[in-house]
């Protein structure tokens, strides 16, 4: 009988937990309520993680994100080399962590995922990646049902 009691407990305390974050604006965001971001490059976020996949060299988008994060004012804490992977660590004056991943997909093509945790604030993860994508000077989007992927526009 206890570990019913217990399942019943965990089961309402997982309910709770999934309204509280999809009242915090977790669960993802429409087209309508993502801003300006949309114009640059539509992101999905869920749980404080924004991602975007860029048409540039990911060599050339970790200085766009350095460059993003000094617009920001967000000051540098650590920074991880990987191969074909680069995690840098921000924080901002309230003390919120961002962390920025730039992970290269082929030689043209970045991913560049923010994160600012499930408590996070949202808005700076969306203004972060904005930032970044802005910093490009060349990327569009192209909006689709689950990821978001942003191109350079094609010289002719």
């Amino acid at each position: 009988m206890k570990n019913v009691v217990m399942s019943r407990r965990s089961i309402v305390s997982a309910g709770l937990l999934v309204s509280i974050l999809g009242l915090a604006g977790c669960a993802g965001f429409a087209a309508d309520g993502a801003g300006e971001i949309v114009s640059s490059a539509a992101a999905v976020v869920q749980a404080g993680k924004c991602d975007v996949f860029i048409a540039a060299p990911w060599e050339k988008m970790i200085g766009h994100v350095h460059q993003a994060a000094r617009d920001l004012a967000l000051k540098p804490m650590k920074e991880e080399v990987h191969p074909e992977q680069r995690k840098m660590t921000y924080e901002d004056d309230r003390k919120q962590v961002v962390v920025v991943t730039v992970v290269r997909r082929t030689r043209a093509v970045s991913e560049v995922k923010v994160d600012v945790g499930v408590f996070g604030v949202q808005d700076l993860a969306r203004l972060m990646l904005q930032r970044i994508v802005d910093d490009t000077g060349e990327a569009t989007s192209t909006v689709q049902p689950s990821r978001t992927v942003a191109t350079p526009p094609h010289n002719q």
